[in-house]
């Protein structure tokens, strides 16, 4: 108990937000379509200022370690491979495949994982704002590379050129190379841009989670249920294993850790949808996957946080845990 009640003291606050996001879309206080726009909202404006801020705020001078993205790049490779197996033991057709697969890598870091280490840290590491560059810019290479029945009327390089363009427009990673570049040219921070961003930024997440409440349309998504129940067990469970192991494995230090299992523990991201759509794949699969994942990983998450706990990893009694080293 002394571990338990900490634990959800870091976790519960982030679902009973998108509870409530859920229960005022049943009671029909905001209209489905204020779901749209507040996800409008956070991906090209708010995000990308909080985002951008933090980058811009933080210390350079210690580097990005490269172990760090191989554990990116080797766990987000081995969660597709793992979600193209189930996917093949579904025996899903070729439209819900790559929608399978996609919903299995493509993480909800940015809304409930930026949270997440909110909750955990005193402030957000260096790495978390460069990781998130690494991993969008992997979440889009693959996605293309999955949704190949997509594509197959386009050459090559319009598709290398679909990828590109996808990761430079992506309205994050402007926010994150905006942040990068006033940091690098050691730009000022005034403090009327400060106080400004900081009141502005302050609705980010709570605005996310709520967002993601408003989203849920559980109707006419059981269909899927099945499927979503194995892409769950990818996603929460084996995801954040891999990612883990590899964290082990490397002998990475416990704040790099957490951030991977962030990173590769989260549920399926609401803006999978969009690629899903784009990319011509299965759209009730992708609903039915963000739903069923984000509802059950509040029991994941809350599980690895109490082994962490229980390791040591996390000190109960604290929400902001000391620096870790």
């Amino acid at each position: 108990m002394d571990k338990l009640l900490p634990t959800l003291e870091i976790v519960l606050p982030l679902f009973l937000i998108i509870l409530l996001g859920y229960l005022i879309r049943r009671v029909k206080l905001l209209p489905p379509s204020y779901a749209d726009a507040s996800s409008r909202l956070l991906f090209y404006v708010l995000l990308p200022l909080l985002y951008g801020q933090d980058l811009w705020n933080t210390d350079l001078s210690q580097g990005y370690p490269a172990s760090l993205a191989l554990i990116l790049i080797l766990g987000t490779t081995l969660t597709a491979a793992a979600g193209w197996g189930a996917a093949r033991l579904l025996r899903l057709d070729e439209k819900q495949t790559p929608s399978f697969i996609q919903s299995a890598f493509h993480g909800n870091f940015g809304y409930i994982g930026y949270a997440l280490l909110q909750r955990l840290f005193k402030g957000i590491p260096t790495t978390v704002s460069l990781s998130f560059i690494v991993t969008i810019t992997l979440i889009n290479l693959y996605a293309s590379i999955v949704y190949t029945h997509g594509a197959k009327t386009q050459s090559l390089h319009k598709r290398i050129f679909s990828v590109f363009k996808r990761v430079v427009t992506n309205p994050l990673i402007i926010g994150l190379a905006a942040g990068f570049i006033l940091n690098l040219f050691k730009v000022p921070q005034p403090k009327l841009v400060s106080s400004t961003l900081g009141m502005v930024t302050a609705t980010a997440s709570p605005l996310a989670l709520l967002s993601i409440g408003l989203a849920f349309d559980i109707k006419g998504q059981k269909r899927f249920f099945k499927i979503a129940s194995v892409l769950s067990f990818v996603k929460l469970v084996l995801s954040p294993l891999l990612g883990l192991a590899l964290a082990f494995a490397l002998k990475m230090p416990i704040q790099e850790t957490l951030i991977i299992f962030v990173i590769f523990g989260t549920p399926t991201a609401l803006s999978a949808r969009a690629v899903d759509q784009e990319l011509g794949g299965s759209g009730p699969l992708v609903d039915t996957g963000i739903l069923v994942t984000t509802v059950l990983s509040l029991f994941t998450l809350t599980a690895f946080i109490f082994a962490f706990m229980s390791l040591g990893f996390l000190w109960p009694g604290s929400l902001n845990q000391p620096d870790l080293e």
